[in-house]
């Protein structure tokens, strides 16, 4: 019998001292780290567009992750969704309150 995996939310936060991204203040790459490491850059996020056009709306962010290197070449993966910067952590897009 097959072992049921466990699932749990990451917490990730930015490595710069960024508190909210939006059009007005934001970074095209962000390094982030999970919360459970804080000192350890995890992998980076990438601008891809924005909430609305408004000065105060949103950044939208995609997370790549690095996973450990197998070989000589390094390996990362994309988290499915897409995020932004709020409160000083990564939340997803969809979950967060469109104003």
């Amino acid at each position: 019998m097959r072992e049921q995996e466990k699932t749990y939310h990451l917490v990730y936060t930015p490595q710069l001292p960024c508190n909210r991204a939006t059009v007005k203040h934001s970074f095209a790459r962000i390094p982030f780290s999970r919360s459970d490491a804080p000192g350890e850059i995890c992998g980076i996020a990438r601008r891809i567009g924005y909430s609305g056009s408004r000065p105060d709306d949103l950044a939208l962010y995609r997370l790549k992750i690095d996973v450990q290197p197998q070989g000589k070449r390094r390996r990362s993966v994309m988290v499915d969704g897409y995020f932004v910067l709020d409160h000083g952590v990564f939340s997803s897009f969809s979950s967060t309150e469109q104003g």
